[in-house]
């Protein structure tokens, strides 16, 4: 299907696979047209590319790439995010095809607005959020609907201004927001000052009636409005520009607002307070988030949890379908603000007019889509060369999940192996990141799993997604006869797990899990040196792992967590090195006790988790997210009679055993990665029988993970 994607600050039109089935929570929507907002999609494209100096937490990020990686794969993956496709827009209109199994008021074939720059992207088909979705009433036209998240937005801010009847409102920046919330304003009862350096804006809305008076902001501009009013000022203002470096408008505004007036932030503008106006005036500030109420809640958005209309008269999705409402009753005039609509097949034509300079720059520009009646005949997809038939010696690969992880570690080392493997077939999500991934690898791009699965010339699949989803696929390949690396975890229930091993041993297949450290060349020394050091063991593990925001997917509790999706790491090496993945059978679970610190962002993010086992070993992991610094990522410390011996993150081994020293040092860190896929080439071609790493054992490190998370949140309640 066609979609859009802007690739270092330039837009282009791609043929990327089509879209699989929406999740629960979610519509499968055949567009018909969306909308470009000039002000807001150019500041998309100016702010675009990989920039790791634009706040701390990227800087932070890229030094500690640094350090793990070295500077050349820092510059490779800097390049790679510069070049990278991003979807584009925010605000489209089209025909529901299917809803997920817990959608509620929508049906195929209802005509629905869509919003949300996660969801509403200009592509010929998409899967958005129920709750950022409203039904088109009747008489409104797909192209007017397209409109409705440019209307949401205006919308919340006047409601986020209180606009009263009979007030003056001065809209500071008159394209396609500020037209939407002049007329808004005129509809609430409002007289509208309209103030904007494009002359052609303002006499476009002065000839339509939407503003009372209008300028173009000077020197002399407060003493216009205040000539205007009386001498009192503007009752409220509407920033609705975007001028990130400009601190001039929220002066400006301040200016011209009455005493005790109000200021609403609709744009993007630096909020530099000149405190004595503010003072003086007793202005109040608040800034306009988005659509409403609900917008970036993923419980909202994501989880289908609606705010109730008691208590939260008008969420995005009420306000979308308000603005809708008004168009229906001929309250606002829409059509009149398109002065120019394209095909998507000339999508890159109408992001032209956009640029900055560019004349005459329509204040409204629509996109539509080449089907008649909501329909468009199939067809075949171009996509990346289809591959030839499997080459003897090589197994053929299919890849599913192209996210960050898949496509900076295991699709480079596979490229890199490209004597032992041949990715065919790579599938994901978001359509255009398996097509730049095929684009890249040269594989064929995919649409869902099930194109996989069915692939004769596929040998092998690489589970790549996220957690949730790991057992469920698994199962799938499994029942479509196809050896399985599954990334870790294996699952995120014990309901999961315990089905997936049913299909198993009902059908058992080439499958292995992705616990890479214990493939780690300094690992394989550690363990071999272990031998001569003496009994009792301590093991204490140290790991600062990544400190990531409270939204990250991984704290959602479908996802598992930290202990079930990162902790299983740690606890698979330990067990590996002391050669055994369970507890004491003898004491049982009882032997396990784990603990988190208050005050971090989620509960698994300052842990000590203390292991006992039957060798006289006890190990100790404890795992916080922070910034490595000088300490180091990953720090495994194993002292015994007769010495110790310390691995620095997987780069360097130090170790004092029966008097003796010695110190191995590689110049960048070795987890294991790629021994792991030369392994496994042997294993799924037939010529290892055994496998990497059993099933079984696979499953009691998952067991244990549950428990330990269990037992964390038991202790945190008491």
């Amino acid at each position: 299907m066609k979609k859009l994607l802007l690739e270092g600050g330039r837009v282009r039109l791609c043929e990327v696979p089509g879209i699989g089935e929406p999740d629960d929570h979610e519509l499968k929507v055949r567009l018909l047209a969306s909308a470009l907002s000039p002000g807001s999609e150019q500041a998309l494209i100016v702010s675009s590319g990989f920039n790791p100096v634009q706040s701390s937490n990227r800087f932070r990020q890229a030094l500690d790439y640094w350090r793990q990686r070295g500077i050349g794969a820092l510059v490779e993956k800097i390049s790679e995010k510069l070049h990278m496709g991003h979807p584009v827009g925010y605000s489209a209109a089209g025909i529901v095809v299917a809803c997920g199994r817990q959608v509620s008021g929508f049906a195929p074939g209802d005509r629905v607005a869509c919003s949300g720059n996660q969801f509403a992207h200009h592509a010929e088909e998409i899967l958005a959020s129920s709750r950022l979705c409203v039904k088109i009433p009747h008489g409104v036209s797909f192209e007017e609907a397209s409109t409705a998240t440019l209307g949401a937005i205006a919308l919340n801010a006047l409601r986020q201004l209180d606009v009263r009847l009979g007030e003056t409102i001065a809209i500071v920046g008159m394209g396609a927001l500020g037209q939407i919330a002049a007329q808004l304003s005129r509809a609430a009862g409002a007289r509208v000052i309209g103030i904007d350096r494009n002359a052609r804006r303002l006499s476009f809305a002065h000839e339509r009636g939407w503003i009372w008076k209008f300028l173009e902001p000077s020197a002399s501009s407060p003493a216009q409005v205040f000539d205007w009013t009386r001498g009192h000022g503007v009752d409220g203002v509407v920033l609705a520009l975007h001028a990130p470096a400009d601190p001039a408008p929220i002066e400006f505004a301040a200016r011209i607002l009455r005493r005790r007036g109000r200021l609403t932030i609709l744009g993007d503008v630096p909020v530099a307070l000149p405190r004595s106006l503010f003072y003086e005036k007793d202005l109040k500030l608040n800034i306009a988030v988005s659509y409403g109420p609900g917008r970036y809640d993923p419980d909202y958005e994501e989880r289908g949890v609606d705010y109730p209309e008691t208590y939260v008269r008008w969420t995005a999705a009420r306000n979308m379908a308000c603005y809708l409402e008004l168009i229906s009753d001929k309250r606002l005039d829409v059509n009149s603000l398109v002065q120019a609509v394209y095909p998507i097949e000339k999508a890159e034509e109408a992001y032209a007019q956009l640029a900055p300079g560019a004349s005459q720059a329509a204040i409204l520009t629509l996109l539509t889509y080449g089907y008649a009646n909501g329909r468009k005949a199939d067809k075949p997809m171009a996509l990346a060369p289809q591959v030839n038939a499997r080459p003897r010696g090589r197994i053929g690969l299919g890849i599913i999940g192209a996210g960050g992880f898949a496509s900076s570690t295991h699709l480079p080392l596979l490229s890199k192996l490209s004597e032992l493997y041949e990715i065919r077939a790579i599938c994901n999500r978001h359509p255009e990141k398996s097509w730049q991934a095929a684009r890249k690898f040269g594989a064929r791009a995919c649409s869902s799993p099930a194109e996989i699965f069915s692939d004769q010339r596929v040998n092998a699949v690489l589970i790549a997604t996220r957690h949730q989803t790991h057992a469920l696929l698994a199962r799938e390949a499994l029942a479509a006869g196809k050896a399985v690396f599954l990334e870790k975890p294996l699952a995120v229930t014990i309901g999961d797990l315990e089905n997936l091993e049913r299909v198993y041993h009902d059908k058992p297949a080439p499958f292995h899990i992705g616990f890479n450290r214990r493939f780690s060349p300094l690992v394989q020394q550690l363990k071999f040196q272990l031998k001569d050091l003496g009994k009792p063991w301590m093991i204490q593990y140290r790991v600062a792992a990544e400190s990531l925001p409270a939204s990250h997917w991984i704290y959602e509790p479908l996802e598992g967590g930290r202990v079930i999706g990162e902790l299983c790491h740690m606890i698979d090496l330990v067990g590996y090195l002391i050669g055994s993945t369970t507890l004491d059978p003898s004491v049982g679970p009882s032997d396990c006790s784990a603990n988190s610190l208050n005050g971090a962002t989620h509960l698994t993010d300052a842990l000590i988790v203390t292991l006992r086992y039957s060798q006289d070993v006890m190990a100790t992991i404890q795992y916080q997210a922070s910034s490595p610094g000088f300490l180091g990522k990953e720090r495994l410390e194993i002292t015994g009679t007769d010495g110790a011996i310390v691995l620095e993150d997987f780069k360097r081994l130090k170790a004092h055993v029966r008097g003796k020293d010695f110190t191995i040092e590689r110049d960048a860190p070795a987890k294991g990665f790629e021994e792991q896929w030369r392994l496994l080439a042997r294993y799924f071609g037939g010529i290892s029988p055994s496998p990497l790493i059993s099933f079984d054992e696979a499953a009691a490190v998952t067991r244990l993970t549950f428990f330990i998370d269990q037992e964390i949140r038991r202790v945190s309640s008491v």
